[in-house]
């Protein structure tokens, strides 16, 4: 779950960059990709399950600028987009 929400993060990362004309060093921040999440809504809603119940997007993952792909910042050693 955790994989598949890294790669929802990233998609949504290049669908904002796309649109809004962004440059390869751009980060975007959680709430520019909250229109781009899908299913999901917003990123409130996109978590890692290893992190319990007390768990936010925030606390879960490191969005990264364009040029690199988010990350898990729970487990960051497993948890990762290739």
């Amino acid at each position: 779950a955790c994989i598949n929400n890294l790669r929802q993060i990233d998609g949504a990362k290049q669908q904002w960059a796309l649109e809004t004309k962004q440059q390869s060093t751009a980060t975007p921040v959680a709430t520019d990709l909250d229109p781009y999440m899908g299913r999901a809504g917003s990123t409130a809603n996109v978590l890692c399950p290893a992190g319990g119940s007390g768990a936010t997007f925030a606390s879960s993952y490191n969005i990264q600028p364009l040029t690199n792909a988010p990350t898990c910042q729970i487990v960051s050693s497993t948890h990762v987009l290739n």
